[in-house]
């Protein structure tokens, strides 16, 4: 019976160690869904968004997914057009987020998803050409990618 009694208390000893590293993951990196506003001017590489009078006027919006797995994005790096809507899905065991590199001038990220949950996802409209670096905030070391922005046409 000490055996099993032992097992037991060790099990249970994995399971909270487990519950407890798990919250305080999600308390550090549970960021907002958007960047806070600025009164400051932004750079020429701030996305803006852009507002039509119609939907029946609008061209269709194209959209890419990039797949979160645990440990890396797939693809990882994206050549793309300006209007061109990133979607990224969380298919791995635990959460992700997708959070640009660059900041404004006013240090806020150009796109920060928060905390995406197993099979949730965000979508981001690039509407300025650049280069755009991004991360997983959660696995800073091994997730992370680019999307290029190119001008239509």
């Amino acid at each position: 019976m000490k055996p099993l009694k032992k097992t037991i208390l060790l099990l249970v000893s994995i399971v909270i160690v487990l519950i407890v590293a798990t919250a305080i993951l999600f308390y550090e990196f549970n960021l907002p869904a958007s960047p806070p506003s600025s009164s400051s001017p932004s750079p020429s590489l701030t996305p803006t968004p852009k507002f039509t009078p119609s939907p029946s006027l609008s061209p269709p919006t194209t959209v890419v997914t990039v797949i979160a797995k645990d440990d890396y994005f797939s693809p990882a790096n994206l050549t793309i057009t300006v209007e061109t809507t990133v979607q990224w899905i969380n298919q791995g065991a635990v959460f992700h987020t997708s959070t640009s590199y660059d900041t404004t001038l006013s240090g806020s990220y150009f796109w920060n998803s928060g905390i995406i949950q197993r099979g949730q996802s965000y979508n981001h409209t690039f509407t300025t050409t650049g280069t755009y670096n991004y991360f997983c905030a959660v696995h800073p070391t091994t997730m992370f990618g680019q999307v290029v922005v190119n001008p239509t046409g």
